[in-house]
């Protein structure tokens, strides 16, 4: 029996589909990208230091060799020529001492594609890599090839979003150490890993179905890999001695052959915190039959078809007036998720559809409705049953015009519980900026639209509420509002509350009656 047809009657015996774990060799292999100390010595050059400095300064520590080079990285960004074009392009986003290293690195990283290879050796491999049939993956690697090889899939950057979004565990991608494409999202530095590991034990909650559901198959990591180690380690705690038995045989890591190896398939153990995890070990000298062997699990409806009846299920238990038609087709007709529109009716459930719907609404969901508008929220509902479950900073002026709500008197009529949201405009202010927008924007009698324009965004957010805002600013301040909403919320963003802030001034200023 040869390596595809032994691997292939392994995956077939398993319940479900697989999820591939996908590490920094898989990169190496297909885009050359270099490993982690190739890549930090490669931003290390014309700094103060060589990256050998660096590197033992750390006493060899990845993360805290990182955590020296993006101070020194830092400092040239901001004083040296060299970075003189990187520094008008991308100053904007420069919000703390990791963000000009993170930034270039994301820039280096993006410039690498697919396309651009000529390695004949690989090309049957990524044209299955291509097409490949599995439920979804997880990595650490930041450089977007996999969303160039599955373009289909959905995409949940960082740890955070993964945590706070609502994925399907179908058709999905979870990047948990960032992206290239959102720089301040990578895991980089000590400080970085320090907090990634704060949440492990959430991650592992929200991972360990997949692994106890699916075969996980291991791609582009060493045995020892110690990012596999510490979640491994957060899920064997999670699952616990009497239940540890449920991940039997479904780790699966794929080597390469090395020397006179042959291609074979072995069964191993795999020590984690005193726990015995058996594992199967693919060594392989090429990847082709692997990936042939995936594909031969046959799945009736396509994966992005399954994510989006999942999405739509879940919007439907949200929702409040689920009206969506229900339309039957040939799946192979359907190109766009937009072509699909359906509903599902669940009985008895339908009577408290709406209040589940408003207790399940976030923060973000609100921000959202005011900068785009797309929510179609019922306004009375929102002010009933959402925000008095919510705290912080959030837009009510909009719904409460929705309703009629004009004044105090109006508000006072209508009996509602959101007295702590009635703000005056002076609660939008940050009181410690105070000074530092009398220096840089009071003197200078900087209009909002220029301190848009001069200010990184977080500055920007913590002045405007200073300024006097007329009119003819609020589009301005809108579309600022809007073209920062992405980075602000799809992240944990540290400076997320002036963005809440700026945005109640907004819907005070455009919707209020003070």
């Amino acid at each position: 029996m040869d390596i595809q047809e032994h691997f292939s009657n392994i995956l077939k015996e398993k319940n479900s589909s697989p999820f591939l774990f996908i590490g920094s060799g898989f990169s190496r292999r297909y885009l050359g990208v270099e490993n982690w100390s190739e890549l930090l010595s490669k931003f290390a050059e014309n700094l103060k230091h060589p990256y050998e400095y660096y590197y033992s300064t750390a006493n060899q520590n990845l993360p805290q060799t990182a955590s020296l080079i993006a101070k020194d990285y830092h400092d040239a960004f901001w004083n040296s020529s060299d970075f003189e074009q990187l520094r008008k392009k991308h100053q904007k986003k420069v919000v703390n001492d990791t963000s000009a290293l993170k930034i270039s690195i994301g820039n280096h990283l993006q410039s690498l594609n697919i396309k651009g290879l000529q390695n004949e050796e690989y090309r049957e491999e990524i044209e299955l890599l291509n097409s490949l049939n599995v439920d979804g993956i997880i990595t650490t690697n930041w450089d977007t090839l996999l969303e160039e090889l599955l373009p289909d899939y959905k995409v949940y950057i960082g740890q955070d979003e993964l945590l706070f979004c609502n994925p399907q565990s179908i058709g999905e991608i979870y990047k948990i150490h960032g992206c290239a494409s959102k720089p301040e999202s990578l895991v980089l530095t000590s400080e970085d890993y320090k907090y990634f590991n704060s949440k492990n034990a959430y991650l592992a909650a929200k991972l360990i179905t997949l692994f106890i559901e699916h075969p996980i198959i291991f791609i582009g990591y060493a045995l020892g890999d110690s990012n596999i180690q510490e979640i491994l380690s957060s899920i064997v705690k999670c699952l616990g001695k009497d239940k540890i038995n449920e991940l039997q045989n479904n780790l699966i890591f794929i080597q390469r052959t090395k020397g006179n190896e042959i291609d074979n398939i072995s069964s191993s153990i795999m020590v984690i915190d005193d726990f015995q995890l058996p594992i199967t070990i693919v060594k392989t000298s090429t990847f082709t039959p692997i990936y042939k062997a995936i594909n031969t699990i046959e799945r009736k409806i396509p994966t992005r078809i399954l994510r989006y009846c999942k999405e739509q299920i879940f919007e439907l238990v949200k929702s409040e007036n689920p009206n969506k038609q229900l339309c039957v087709v040939d799946f192979d007709n359907i190109e766009d998720k937009s072509d699909i529109e359906f509903v599902v009716g669940l009985g008895v459930i339908e009577k408290h559809m709406s209040a589940i719907g408003y207790r399940s609404i976030k923060p973000s969901d609100l921000f959202e409705d005011l900068i785009f508008q797309n929510k179609k929220y019922n306004a009375r509902d929102i002010l009933q049953t959402s925000i008095p479950e919510l705290t912080g900073y959030l837009p009510v002026y909009k719904y409460l015009k929705e309703i009629g709500v004009n004044s105090i008197d109006d508000y006072n009529k209508n009996k509602l519980r959101i007295n702590v949201h009635l703000r005056t405009l002076q609660d939008y202010q940050s009181k410690q900026y105070r000074k530092q927008y009398l220096d840089n924007c009071f003197i200078s009698r900087l209009s909002p639209n220029e301190i848009i324009q001069k200010f990184p965004a977080f500055k920007a957010m913590v002045y405007l509420p200073y300024c006097t805002i007329n009119e003819t600013d609020l589009p301005i301040i809108k579309e600022f509002l809007n073209i920062t909403f992405d980075e602000y919320w799809k992240t944990e963003h540290r400076y997320r509350t002036f963005y809440r802030k700026l945005a109640c001034l907004y819907d005070n200023l455009m919707y209020g009656w003070n």
